[in-house]
């Protein structure tokens, strides 16, 4: 709850692609009435593919140092 608290703020301030929790917001164009992708699509997809593999590595990483192996 409080990444998402975080992300619309962040999304509010105009930093929505670096915050996971406001990108969603930023694809949505959830909170303004002009185009919030303004910068266009590149970047947006880039931090996508960034916040994809990031969490995804991390994940796969801790599951194989700290899972249970039959």
């Amino acid at each position: 709850m409080a990444g998402s608290i975080l992300g619309f703020i962040i999304s509010n301030k105009g930093y929505s692609i670096y915050w996971p929790y406001s990108v969603m917001l930023l694809g949505m164009n959830a909170n303004k009435s002009e185009d919030s992708l303004r910068q266009g699509l590149l970047p947006f997809l880039v931090s996508l593919c960034i916040f994809f593999l990031l969490f995804t590595g991390s994940s796969i990483w801790y599951l194989k140092k700290k899972d249970v192996r039959a």
